[in-house]
């Protein structure tokens, strides 16, 4: 794949490139039109997919449960007003589906992920999309809530 000049300057950069690596969480750099430039180590071990297989591809293609309309707004809206704008675990429970380790106890499929969405390079309308677990008590709200919900669509 011939890498474009915003990844070529990504990817040479040295720092960017090594804090990046040593982050304990996802993070993704794409552009407005959801091409990955980016995807770190943390999210490769978790996947299950080697960065040189999505590089230059459509994040919704690899992930086609994401809600493409909300991510692009979300996006669009972080380049326009120059500050972050965030997916939450209470809402969207996830954006990359990662399944949960055998060994955590928890009541759901797939890691709870809140998601900051970060303007990156605005030149080249970039952002970073930051991947996190939100605290137990935030999973514990959540999965309270969408219990309560799905009790009161049984009755």
């Amino acid at each position: 794949m011939a890498q474009n000049k915003t990844q070529y300057d990504f990817r040479s950069t040295l720092i960017d490139k090594k804090i990046i690596a040593a982050i304990n969480n996802g993070v993704i750099i794409l552009d407005s039109n959801l091409i990955i430039h980016h995807y770190n180590k943390w999210l490769e071990i978790r996947t299950h997919i080697k960065e040189e297989n999505i590089l230059g591809k459509k994040l919704t293609n690899i992930f086609p449960e994401i809600k493409e309309k909300t991510l692009l707004r979300k996006i669009k809206t972080a380049l326009r007003m120059r500050t972050p704008t965030y997916y939450t675990a209470t809402i969207s429970h996830y954006l990359i589906p990662i399944k949960i380790n055998q060994i955590e106890n928890s009541h759901f499929s797939y890691m709870q992920q809140d998601v900051s969405i970060i303007p990156f390079d605005e030149e080249n309308d970039l952002v970073a999309l930051y991947t996190y677990r939100p605290n137990e008590y935030g999973q514990y709200k959540c999965f309270t809530r969408c219990s309560h919900r799905k009790n009161q669509r049984a009755q």
